[in-house]
């Protein structure tokens, strides 16, 4: 059996993983079908490029890869623009080889980046925008690439199009990374939503937490690395800081995570490792603020951290997973390793190959340990919940007289010994003992159903009484207390009110209720209060006293 519950529980899993999947492909999917369905779309521009060499024209179709060794820079040249293009915005990528875009020899577009330093990597991702002077009659384009290390260039498509189309454009090619951050968006303010919940039940886990927090540096790392953002963003340099520092302070609330899933407390260098990489960033900061060393240079340090944060996080829960070998951990530890290799992977690609979109596979691994984590967390909190609201039952039973619904004897003696710690706040309270009367004969005479009937009647009419000036109780079989915290009535009035609920019960039902009570005050006449003992005892004696009058009363 438990081996089916935790194949049925990967199924779960799965299909929640898809889910988001899907969620994430929604928005890439409507913008690229909004960019298919526009008339006003961007054209490609492939054809009718050619470059010289050695005094030799060669054509070429883009995309394409020149090999240009010994060259200081390879300018492409097409003669196609015409003018109906006035007005328009050409763009392709190419930042990394420091582009130039240039119109009959007039220079239109020029790479420069001096307030925030990138890399090649960094640069590859961007887009290159030119606009075409209005009053533009045809004419030559040409794009210039500097020299490379590598002795090649790699050549992307060129797009001519309206402002509208080009930005289109731009958005369809970052559908997939915004439609991740939107949906890392909604799953932060899910996880606050529900950590706030299961507060309020009593049962709070500062994992949601930390998974909220982690979810939102997610979300504004995406965003801010996004080509398209800092291509439209007014304060360029500032959006890239804000990336550098997301990026930095990723590891932390994951680090907070780890150290709140079972008892992974007790591993001391998880703490470290959330010192340093705090440490990291303030120090980076500091070190760009006031030395001029810039992020992009620095960046190695924080893969490295992350590289050996998460290489250490993995080795605490194989080492945990040993020991208790629970399914939390479990969960946690295929999370870690599934993000692990999206790590090692975007590493790879990053400083070796150097492909631009190294982060979208680093993203695409956190997605998947976000969604693994989640899931295991709101399934190990339904849990919870379906335990505390049981738990929450059987104590309910264990204090509540299952005859009549009113708290029994253990609530009752619970509240005495309140009132006995916190006397000064129940001011002149008053405890009222009651007993049904004949309760025995009624037993003998008519059987214990006609007896259950008349322990009901006695209930609801104390009830009806009683309840809204203080608590009722159930102490015995035919025994029932009330206490009255400052009542607003007098004891005559309340004794006659009971008494007037007594009589219309007996107008209609075959058997007679009776009910003797004893009345006692909190506070003596000067006063000062009594003892939880001469309370009780005042209020038992006072109320045999009554039973006595009511002519043969047997205690049942």
């Amino acid at each position: 059996m438990e081996k089916k519950g935790l194949w049925t529980r990967r199924w779960e899993l799965l299909v929640i993983a898809l889910v988001a999947l899907i969620l994430a492909g929604v928005v890439s999917h409507t913008l690229k079908s909004a960019g298919t369905e526009m008339e006003d779309k961007a054209q490609i521009l492939s054809e009718g490029w050619y470059y010289w060499k050695e005094g030799v024209k060669e054509t070429v179709e883009l995309p394409a890869q020149i090999q240009w060794e010994g060259q200081e820079q390879l300018t492409l040249y097409n003669d196609s623009l015409t003018a109906a293009d006035g007005g328009k915005v050409i763009t392709t990528k190419g930042a990394q080889y420091d582009l130039v875009i240039s119109l009959d020899g007039k220079i239109i577009y020029e790479y420069e980046d001096p307030y925030f330093p990138r890399n090649t990597q960094m640069k590859s991702k961007l887009s290159c925008d030119a606009d075409i002077p209005t009053d533009f009659q045809g004419g030559t384009l040409s794009l210039t690439c500097q020299e490379t290390s590598r002795g090649n260039f790699q050549l992307f498509q060129v797009y001519v199009g309206s402002g509208k189309a080009i930005m289109l454009k731009h958005l369809v090619d970052e559908a997939a990374i915004l439609g991740i951050a939107f949906l890392f968006v909604i799953l932060s303010i899910i996880a606050v939503g529900i950590a706030c919940y299961i507060r309020f039940t009593g049962i709070p886990d500062p994992r949601f937490v930390d998974a909220a927090l982690f979810l939102t540096l997610c979300s504004c790392w995406f965003i801010t690395d996004s080509s398209l953002i800092q291509s439209i963003a007014s304060c360029t340099p500032a959006v890239c800081v804000i990336s550098f520092y997301a990026f930095m302070l990723l590891a932390i609330p994951m680090l907070y995570f780890v150290k709140n899933t079972g008892e992974m407390k007790k591993y001391r260098i998880l703490d470290v490792l959330i010192l340093i990489f705090s440490m990291n960033a303030a120090v980076q900061g500091v070190l760009n603020r006031f030395l001029g060393m810039e992020f992009v240079d620095m960046l190695f340090v924080t893969h490295i951290l992350l590289t050996g944060g998460v290489a250490v996080c993995a080795w605490l829960l194989i080492k945990e997973c040993r020991l208790h070998k629970t399914r939390e951990l479990k969960q946690v530890l295929l999370a870690f390793i599934t993000v692990s290799m999206g790590g090692v992977l975007a590493l790879l690609l990053y400083w070796i190959l150097k492909i631009p979109y190294y982060g979208s596979i680093f993203q695409l691994g956190i997605l998947i340990f976000v969604v693994l984590t989640l899931s295991d967390i709101v399934i190990s909190m339904a849990g919870n919940i379906h335990y505390k609201t049981e738990m929450e039952t059987y104590q309910r039973m264990a204090s509540t007289d299952w005859m009549t619904g009113l708290k029994n004897r253990q609530p009752f003696e619970e509240m005495m010994t309140e009132i006995q710690r916190k006397v000064s706040e129940y001011g002149n309270s008053v405890l009222i003992f009651m007993d049904v009367n004949q309760l025995k004969t009624i037993n003998d005479q008519y059987g214990r159903g006609a007896g259950d009937e008349i322990i009901l009647a006695a209930a609801k009419c104390i009830v009806n009484t009683f309840s809204r000036d203080g608590e009722c109780f159930r102490i015995g079989g035919d025994e029932f207390s009330v206490i009255l915290k400052d009542p607003h009535d007098t004891k005559e009035q309340l004794f006659e009110r009971l008494d007037q609920e007594i009589a219309q019960y007996n107008q209609e039902s075959r058997y007679k209720l009776s009910i003797a009570r004893g009345w006692s005050e909190l506070r003596k006449e000067g006063g000062e209060h009594k003892t939880i003992s001469d309370w009780k005892y005042e209020a038992d004696n006072n109320m045999y006293v009554d039973k006595g009058r009511g002519g043969k009363h047997e205690r049942i």
